[in-house]
């Protein structure tokens, strides 16, 4: 049971939810498809909006990688866990 839980602990879209990996390649594009529809909530808004506020910031002050890395990491982080909400809906429905 354990080596069964390590290796699908390793498959990479394990880390988006760990449910995921037990789905057919064509039910899990359409779980992804279905979860990315999911609307964003306000804080998500917010902090998307504060680090492109921020990410701005630093590029007037010259550090154009340091702003363009914020801007990057926080889309991807904030469209993870938009993603992540939609598939636990969307398993636990």
């Amino acid at each position: 049971m354990a080596a069964a839980y390590v290796g699908v602990m390793t498959h990479p879209l394990a880390w988006l939810h760990p449910r995921l990996v037990a789905i057919s390649p064509a039910d899990r594009r359409e779980a992804l498809r279905h979860a990315n529809r999911e609307p964003f909530d306000p804080a998500e808004l917010v902090g998307l909006a504060a680090a492109l506020v921020l990410a701005g910031w630093l590029a007037v002050g010259g550090y154009r990688w340091l702003a363009a890395a914020t801007a990057f990491s926080a889309a991807v982080a904030i469209l993870f866990t938009r993603c992540r909400r939609g598939l636990n809906r969307m398993f636990d429905a």
